[in-house]
């Protein structure tokens, strides 16, 4: 009898100088029904006060979770590379410092990855709050991708005015690693979707939700700089 019949999932944390809503975020994914995960922390050399205690308080509470300080800031694209890098569970997410996620989350996405083989990437319906915290109206902006033509579902996938819930989505772990960042590559959630799409199906699971915030340092210019490699 196999105890543990679920495969291991991964979840990728990167961070930089948010203990508050970190602190949320790791409490989010401990709160999943699903169990079997590993939960990767990326620390991009945050500077404030108590961090080392603060990180190795998070990994007390939980042996699933694993905690990586990096020595200098490396950049937002190297850090979600890092994070996978690490990884070494059948299916990975990545989930921002700053966002939340429905507590049957995993186990949604997870279970049609299983049933499907066709497809490569299992996304949420999208909460989106925007830079006023206002809700914003997702419905009818994002669709499945199940064309048998890998240039359709490119197309369709374009065709879409929101591509950010496509991102924040459950991965086929050996396709998404063929994927590489780099450190001034600029949109490369657009891009890895796109390779997504083409290489396999992208199948919507509305009954679950990835909320994503749009305020704080979501979209400024320190965070612009840093993805395109123009500061340290």
């Amino acid at each position: 009898i196999t105890l543990n019949a679920s495969p291991l999932i991964s979840v990728g944390l990167p961070t930089y100088n948010r203990p508050e809503s970190l602190t949320r975020a790791v409490a989010c994914i401990l709160s999943q029904t699903y169990n079997n995960l590993e939960i990767i922390i990326s620390d991009n050399c945050s500077t404030y006060p108590l961090a080392d205690d603060m990180f190795m308080w998070f990994e007390q509470q939980d042996s699933r979770i694993k905690v990586f300080r990096q020595k200098k800031n490396i950049g937002l694209a190297l850090n979600f590379q890092f994070v996978l890098s690490k990884a070494t569970g059948k299916y990975f997410m990545w989930m921002s410092d700053d966002d939340f996620i429905d507590e049957n989350f995993i186990r949604v996405l997870s279970k049609v990855l299983e049933r499907f083989p066709s497809v490569n990437l299992a996304f949420p319906a999208l909460t989106l709050y925007n830079a006023h915290g206002e809700k914003e109206n997702t419905s009818g902006k994002y669709i499945s991708l199940e064309s048998d033509r890998p240039e359709q579902r490119v197309y369709d996938y374009f065709k879409q005015p929101l591509k950010m819930s496509y991102f924040y989505g459950l991965y086929r772990r050996e396709v998404i690693q063929q994927f590489e960042f780099t450190p001034k590559m600029f949109g490369a959630d657009i891009l890895l979707n796109v390779c997504m799409a083409f290489s396999g199906k992208v199948l919507l699971c509305a009954e679950t939700s990835y909320t994503y915030y749009m305020g704080g340092n979501s979209f400024d210019t320190e965070k612009l700089a840093k993805v395109i490699g123009l500061s340290s």
